[in-house]
C-alpha cells in the first residue's frame, strides 16, 4: 500500500511545476522521469528507504495525477460563435476547437461548408456536404490566407514583428493582446487567450476586417468532428451550384455561331465551342425597359463559373455591351445564354483565338467597372497598371489575385 503522504507531496509537486507546460510536454517529463533511477534515488533520499517497487508505484500515481490534476487545465476544447465583420458586412459562423484542430461551419454564395484545419498536418479540409466532396490545400495557401483569419494570423506572425502590447480581458477571459508590425506599420493586433493558447480576436488593419469568437462554451468534442465523413470525395475546385433555371437548358434550341437572335425574358439557347475560337456576344437593348441577361459555359450541367459574375444589365434603350467566352470544346460542353429580364438582341461571331505564345491585352476601365483577366499558369504574366492623365483624375482600385494549383491530367 501506498503511504498517503507520498499522494499529497505529489499534488504539490505537480501543482508548483506544471502551470505552463503543454500537454506534450507533460507526457515527455512523466515518461522520461518513470525509468530514471537518479530521480527515483531522489525520492528515496527525501522520503527515507524505499524499495524500487514502492518507488516505481510512487511514479505511477504521479503519472495519473499529471493526467486527471493538470491536464484538463490546459486541454483546449470549446464551441463559439464566430462573428465576421468586412467591408461593413458581419457574418456568424459556428466555431469548435480541440487541441491542434479547429472547424468552422459557415454557408457561403447559398452554399453550407464545413471548414476543417488541422495544425499538426498543415492541412485545411473545405467539406461540401451537398456535393459529398471536399477539397484539401496546405493552411498557408493563399485561398486559406484570404478565407481564414486565423491562419492568416499566424502567417503574419511567421513573417513579420510581433510585440506583446499588454493584457487584457475578453468575455472573462484573459488575454495576451498583441500587435503584428510590417516595416514599422501596426497592421493586425490578436488578443491570444491564455487558458487556450489560441486567438479569440483578430483586427486585420490591411483590409479593416475583424474576426472574433463569442460566447466560448468549454465541452468535450468528438474527434469525428474534425474529419472528412465517410465517402466524400476530393476535389481539386469548388463546385459551383446550378441555378434554379438550370433544369430548362436541354431542351433548348443549339446554335452554331455566327447567328444573329432576339431573346425575351426566361428564353435560353446553347452555343457549341468551337475549338481555335473565342466565341463574341455584342448584345443590345432594343426596348425602353431594363434588361439583364446571363452568359456562362456549363460542363456536365453544371456552370463551370459562378452565374452570377457572369451577369449583365442593359438599363436603357439601344445600351450595348460586349463579352468574350474563351471558353474550348475541352473546358466546357457548351455557352449558354439566358435573358432574366426585358428582351436582349444578340449577334454572335466567332474570333479566331491567339496562336500559343506571347499575348498582349491592353483594357481601359473606368470607374464602378471591373475585368476579370484569365491567365494560363503554365507561362508567367506581366500586368501594368497605369493612371490615365487625360480626364485629370487620380486613379485608385483594388487587385485581386487568385491562386489555383492545378495537376495535369
Amino acid at each position: 500500500m501506498i503511504d498517503p503522504d507520498f499522494t499529497n507531496s505529489t499534488h504539490s509537486i505537480v501543482s508548483d511545476h506544471t502551470a505552463h507546460l503543454t500537454r506534450a510536454e507533460i507526457f515527455t517529463i512523466v515518461s522520461t522521469h518513470f525509468v530514471n533511477l537518479q530521480f527515483l534515488t531522489h525520492i528515496t533520499s527525501k522520503w527515507g528507504t524505499m524499495d524500487i517497487k514502492r518507488a516505481r508505484n510512487f511514479m505511477i500515481v504521479l503519472f495519473a495525477l499529471f493526467l486527471f490534476t493538470a491536464v484538463p487545465c490546459l486541454a483546449s476544447s470549446f464551441t463559439a460563435d464566430l462573428v465576421q465583420t468586412e467591408h461593413g458586412k458581419t457574418h456568424t459562423a459556428k466555431f469548435y476547437l480541440k487541441d491542434y484542430r479547429y472547424r468552422m461551419d459557415m454557408v457561403e454564395n447559398g452554399q453550407s461548408l464545413s471548414i476543417l484545419v488541422n495544425r499538426k498536418s498543415g492541412k485545411t479540409r473545405i467539406v461540401i456536404p451537398s456535393e459529398k466532396a471536399y477539397m484539401e490545400f496546405s493552411n498557408s495557401n493563399m485561398q486559406s490566407l484570404t478565407k481564414n483569419p486565423f491562419e492568416a494570423h499566424q502567417y503574419m506572425l511567421r513573417k513579420y514583428e510581433m510585440r506583446s502590447i499588454g493584457q487584457e480581458t475578453l468575455q472573462g477571459i484573459a488575454c495576451e493582446k498583441q500587435a503584428i508590425s510590417m516595416d514599422g506599420k501596426e497592421v493586425m493586433t490578436a488578443w491570444i487567450a491564455k487558458k487556450y493558447g489560441f486567438p479569440i480576436k483578430i483586427v486585420n488593419l490591411l483590409n479593416h476586417s475583424s474576426a472574433e469568437l463569442k460566447n466560448i462554451r468549454e465541452k468535450r468534442l468528438a474527434n469525428d468532428l474534425f474529419t472528412v465523413p465517410a465517402g466524400f470525395k476530393s476535389t481539386k475546385g469548388m463546385p459551383v451550384t446550378a441555378p434554379e433555371w438550370a433544369g430548362d437548358i436541354a431542351g433548348s434550341p443549339l446554335l452554331k455561331a455566327p447567328f444573329t437572335k432576339d431573346l425575351s425574358a426566361k428564353q435560353i439557347i446553347r452555343i457549341k465551342p468551337v475549338k481555335g475560337f473565342y466565341l463574341k456576344l455584342k448584345v443590345s437593348n432594343p426596348q425602353n425597359k431594363p434588361c439583364r441577361f446571363t452568359a456562362v459555359a456549363f460542363k456536365n450541367g453544371r456552370p463551370t463559373r459562378d452565374p452570377s459574375y457572369r451577369t449583365y444589365n442593359l438599363s436603357q434603350s439601344g445600351q450595348i455591351l460586349s463579352t468574350t467566352n474563351k471558353t474550348q470544346p475541352g473546358q466546357a460542353d457548351e455557352i449558354v445564354v439566358r435573358v432574366a429580364k426585358g428582351t436582349a438582341h444578340l449577334q454572335a461571331e466567332l474570333e479566331e483565338a491567339p496562336p500559343e505564345g506571347v499575348m498582349i491585352k491592353k483594357s481601359r476601365l473606368t470607374a464602378n467597372h471591373g475585368e476579370e483577366i484569365d491567365i494560363d499558369y503554365r507561362k508567367a504574366s506581366h500586368l501594368v497598371l497605369q493612371d490615365d492623365p487625360a480626364d485629370g483624375k487620380a486613379s485608385r482600385g483594388s487587385l485581386t489575385v487568385f491562386g489555383t494549383v492545378v495537376q495535369d491530367a
